[in-house]
């Protein structure tokens, strides 16, 4: 049974240490789109063809309310933008590990976050269908 497109399964949460530690190894391809910036590495085909880190450094957003807005907030564009992302991983047949890194020291807006997850989304797709083209 396929899930509902506007989820977000503990599947599709990059949680493992050991992935993490290689998402952020080095050689991995990173965007910034104000005011998130994501790191993205193509691993073997898994069963979610998308899985997500998000990350709201301390030094950033000093408060701990407001890094749980920012979180919160980049879930649910993540949830309703989604489909950017996996449509084109599952059409190419890989897995995605991205990873949405805080950049700004303020709490932004939902329009602000939407806008720069979208932004990140398309740019990780397009990279991923480049890749597959080279190889």
């Amino acid at each position: 049974m396929k899930p509902s497109i506007h989820t977000l399964s503990k599947a599709e949460r990059l949680y493992k240490k050991k992935a993490i530690d290689s998402l952020f190894g080095g050689g991995n391809l990173s965007f910034a789109a104000y005011p998130f910036r994501a790191v993205f590495r193509v691993v073997e085909r898994e069963d979610t063809p998308v899985r997500i880190l998000i990350s709201i450094p301390k030094h950033r957003l000093h408060h701990a309310v407001d890094r749980n807005r920012m979180k919160r907030l980049v879930r649910e564009s993540y949830r309703l933008n989604k489909s950017i992302l996996t449509e084109v991983a599952e059409q190419t047949g890989s897995t995605v590990d991205i990873a949405f890194i805080c950049i700004s020291d303020r709490v932004a807006t939902l329009r602000e976050v939407q806008r720069s997850v979208c932004k990140l989304l398309q740019r990780t797709a397009e990279a991923l269908v480049k890749n597959k083209r080279t190889k």
